[in-house]
């Protein structure tokens, strides 16, 4: 039987507290950590990717025991970087279900 139990990615991890919370979970008896993933954590300058934290985050729910799921969060609403917002600032980034333009104020990540 399938269970997990969410769990959100921050970068950077601190891997004695992910440590201590994996091994944690499953004693709780569970199978799985579902880990939303969003765009401004692993792309913080344009066209540069760093993976290097959800690996790390992969690597020690795996020594766990747990498997994961990943859910890459890639709507500009939600999850778009600083550099997304000043690049696009003259359209803004549309929140989907509003429609309503949004600026950096709502970004994720950092400068």
């Amino acid at each position: 039987m399938l269970l997990a139990i969410s769990y959100g990615f921050h970068v950077p991890p601190v891997d004695d507290i992910l440590a201590e919370d994996f091994k944690t979970i499953k004693e709780y008896g569970y199978t799985h950590v579902d880990i939303d993933i969003f765009w401004s954590e692993t792309e913080w300058r344009e066209g540069i990717l760093n993976l290097d934290g959800i690996q790390k985050m992969f690597d020690l729910a795996n020594e766990a025991g747990l498997k994961v799921i990943a859910n890459f969060i890639g709507t500009p609403e939600r999850s778009a970087p600083h550099w997304a917002f000043r690049k696009f600032s003259d359209e803004g980034i549309v929140n989907g279900p509003s429609g309503q333009a949004r600026g950096p104020e709502h970004a994720f990540g950092t400068f």
